[in-house]
């Protein structure tokens, strides 16, 4: 029998998965290093500290940072002594007590936090929780051995790859019109995987079909609601999905006070970008599941919205949500450290080298971490450009958003790097050749004509469908060099 998306079996699958194999989750089987590294624990840190300086918190009350899903527990603690650190800067900050609540659903995992010696020697400044999913407003510390409820300072949420984990719906609009989509979980014949006590993914077919719904009275929850009449009006054509659990456990921890809240996962972050796609499936992972977060969704209801616009599908968003408007401190930190640099996501595409990943990420990696410098970019285009075929519509448009911005800080000079002419290469490559012709004529402008430009310039012509220029161009490099090969080949293939 099929079941919207948030009310089926999948969701039962998942926890079970995480309950049974506890901490041996992270033995090579579920990704974490992207929102466990050094590199993002330390940026978060920046975020946390630009807030409270925006917003001073009221220094004889602590100040909690709820880590939900915390999992191996090591982002928690490289947090904790990021903030130590940095909060030493600021006169303001210094006598701040504050404590990095690592929590989780999975016992074993509260079990091994406690008695880790790294997580021992922080003391007061960490604590733990065992948090089911419906009761994220009952946090109750296992250390200290008390209660969180009405905090005078905001609660930090920090969410790295858990949204992605917990029920979501996803929907069909049309000019108006709102198909639900529904899936019904079908067992594989053979189950290599399972075992009589659980279900695993992997052993599992889901079928999805998709019948019309009236959006207005769809959902009873009101937030949910609001949500999906929000695209029903502002979405012409497209698959969108309403994060139906984080919207519920955000709204839950607001009972417990203002939020801030810092997440980083696969997602979106506007609703075009959604959109785009006409259904958003599932990845498996070694027996787990996980799906796109819907982050625009989740800053609708917040004051304060600061978000990444990442556009590879398996890049990681970042976005910072505040119930308190975002003040300058944090604005800057925000827009520097996670977007403009995007220290997070480049110093995982770099890792990408070590890894069996697709080399153009590292490359792009490296060009980003260089902050698009225009040497460094020209450094690797060759070999970006050998490594462009087949990409996503995602991927496709993260390289030309790279490109543009490598544009952007073009300064040219005698012995500057030949920066439009890689620039034109590439865009020819992503088969965007009137960008790509734009391009070749600067390069003719800053160093002067030559048989090969022609060439190049012909075959964008070609590609075009316009065989007159095409020919025409071609001849020109002919009569600079009468044998050229390439040129003799392609006028060959306009006559045939």
């Amino acid at each position: 029998m099929p079941d919207r998306i948030s009310q089926s079996g999948l969701w039962k699958i998942q926890r079970d998965y995480y309950r049974h194999l506890g901490m041996a989750a992270w033995d090579d089987k579920t990704p974490y290093y992207v929102t466990n590294s050094q590199v993002i624990s330390e940026s978060y840190a920046d975020l946390i500290t630009a807030f409270l300086l925006d917003h001073p918190p009221d220094l004889g009350q602590p100040l909690y940072i709820l880590e939900m899903g915390s999992g191996t527990g090591r982002f928690g603690y490289q947090l904790a002594r990021e903030l130590t650190r940095k909060f030493q800067y600021f006169q303001s900050l210094r006598p701040l007590q504050f404590t990095v609540i690592l929590s989780d659903i999975v016992e074993d995992n509260v079990k091994f936090w406690e008695q880790h010696p790294r997580l021992a020697d922080l003391g007061p400044r960490i604590d733990f929780a065992l948090i089911e999913p419906g009761f994220e407003d009952r946090v109750w510390l296992r250390r200290s051995r008390q209660k969180l409820a009405d905090l005078s300072n905001p609660l930090v949420v920090v969410a790295n790859y858990i949204f992605d984990s917990i029920p979501h719906d996803e929907f069909r609009v049309h000019n108006g019109q709102v198909e639900e989509c529904l899936i019904e979980i079908v067992a594989k014949a053979h189950c290599p995987n399972s075992s009589p006590e659980r279900l695993d993914a992997r052993d599992v077919e889901i079928v999805r079909s998709y019948r019309p719904i009236h959006a207005a009275t769809y959902y009873d929850a009101a937030r949910h609601r609001e949500v999906l009449l929000h695209y029903q009006k502002s979405i012409a054509q497209g698959s969108v999905t309403v994060p139906v659990a984080a919207l519920d456990c955000l709204d839950r921890l607001r009972q417990l006070g203002k939020l801030l809240l810092i997440s980083s996962d696969r997602g979106f972050t506007s609703a075009e970008a959604m959109a785009v796609y006409p259904d958003h499936p599932l990845a498996l992972h070694e027996g787990c599941f996980s799906h796109m977060v819907n982050y625009h969704a989740l800053g609708l209801s917040f004051p304060g919205a600061l978000s990444t616009q990442r556009h590879l599908l398996d890049g990681v968003q970042t976005v910072c949500f505040s119930d308190l408007p975002a003040g300058p401190q944090l604005s800057y930190a925000f827009g520097e450290r996670i977007d403009r640099k995007n220290t997070i996501n480049n110093a995982n595409d770099l890792f990408c080298i070590l890894r069996d990943k697709p080399p153009f990420r590292g490359l792009l990696g490296f060009v980003k971490l260089h902050l698009h410098d225009p040497n460094a970019f020209s450094a690797v285009a060759k070999k970006l450009s050998e490594n462009l075929a087949g990409l996503c519509y995602g991927d496709h448009q993260e390289v030309v958003s790279t490109l543009e911005q490598v544009w952007e800080h073009d300064f040219y000079f005698r012995g500057s790097p030949n920066l439009t002419f890689w620039l034109a290469h590439l865009y020819a490559c992503l088969g965007l050749f009137e960008r790509a012709l734009s391009f070749y004529d600067l390069t003719i402008e800053r160093q002067g004509v030559d048989e090969m430009l022609l060439y190049l310039q012909g075959s964008c012509w070609q590609a075009m469908g316009n065989a007159e220029q095409a020919r025409h161009l071609y001849q020109q490099a002919l009569q600079r060099v009468p044998d050229m090969p390439e040129a003799m080949q392609a006028l060959r293939s306009l006559s045939t």
